[in-house]
């Protein structure tokens, strides 16, 4: 299964074969979700599937006019134990997140209804990488704003294309490491040697 066609062209290369033989190759059923209908998914007429509808061919308009009917769905079906039913419906929370990458979670469960996905574990998890990536946002945000500062407070205001080089590094320990070597530098020289560095494009001065 690959969520893109991308994907699938990727592992592609991928063979199976037993003992060699050119004859007993297979090739296993692909199913990608991005070429598939949502009602590909329904005409199978199994309640499990349905956290799987928001990975198919459907807009992000389709997919809030529909989600509320997928919940109840998922909600109303009576061959489903109280946990399973919270799995999939905190499943189907998750995988409109991951489409509509704009919806809150308080969105969520307005779409679901009297359904609070933050008391699941799914929605506690990603309640959590939220709450993490947010940290490490915050964190380089910060890191950029002090590289700033200590460049314009030793050697002036920094050139431009130093801004853009700077922007283009995401790791907090690089960053932290960029910033010490900065702080220690003796020349604008070294300063752009820095940055040189972290990019791969120079050589370190001494």
């Amino acid at each position: 299964m690959f969520l893109d066609d991308s994907h699938y062209h990727a592992a592609s290369k991928l063979a199976h074969h037993f003992d060699g033989s050119s004859e007993l190759a297979f090739q296993p059923t692909v199913f990608i979700f991005s070429e598939k209908n949502v009602t590909d998914l329904e005409n199978l007429d199994d309640v499990r599937l349905i956290p799987l509808y928001p990975l198919c061919n459907i807009s992000p308009e389709q997919i809030k006019a529909a989600a509320p009917k997928w919940a109840e769905r998922i909600k109303t079906a009576t061959d489903l134990m109280e946990k399973e039913r919270r799995d999939l419906q905190a499943l189907l929370g998750g995988f409109i997140m991951h489409r509509l990458s704009d919806i809150s979670l308080k969105e969520i469960n307005q779409l679901f209804g009297d359904y609070k996905m933050e008391d699941t574990q799914a929605g506690k998890d990603l309640i959590e990488i939220g709450t993490r990536q947010g940290r490490e946002e915050g964190s380089i945000e910060t890191l950029y704003e002090n590289l700033v500062d200590l460049v314009m407070v030793k050697w002036g205001r920094p050139e431009k294309t130093w801004i853009k080089q700077l922007r283009s590094i995401n790791d907090v320990m690089e960053l932290k490491a960029l910033y010490h070597t900065i702080l220690h530098a003796k020349s604008r020289k070294q300063v752009k040697a820095a940055f040189d560095i972290d990019l791969g494009n120079g050589k370190k001065s001494k």
